[in-house]
């Protein structure tokens, strides 16, 4: 194995574990926010459902992000060196997602 792509698999082998206990609790927290809208039925409608929405938008933006650098840029440490729009969009989301969840 090259000494590249060592620097590639150390790089990206934190943000992989991440994303993976990320979605892990993203699907506790869809079940905690399917028992809150089960139980707070006199909440508005769109309050109930913007936590969720921003949630399952960042789970999907941190599938992404890892697809772009895992697959379709694979060992290319220049691409590992520069972050994308996505990456900006995913972490503004979570701060977001977390002020507003249930």
């Amino acid at each position: 194995m090259s000494q590249e792509t060592e620097t590639v698999e150390s790089l990206i082998r934190g943000p992989l574990i991440g994303t993976l206990v990320g979605l892990i609790l993203y699907g506790v927290t869809s079940l905690r926010a399917f028992f809150y809208f089960r139980t707070y039925v006199d909440d508005r409608m769109g309050l109930r459902l913007l936590g969720s929405i921003l949630e399952t938008a960042h789970a999907a933006l941190s599938v992404f992000i890892l697809a772009y650098y895992l697959i379709a840029h694979y060992a290319q440490v220049q691409v590992l060196q520069s972050a994308t729009w996505v990456s900006a969009v995913s972490h503004c989301n979570a701060n977001w997602a977390m002020l507003v969840s249930p």
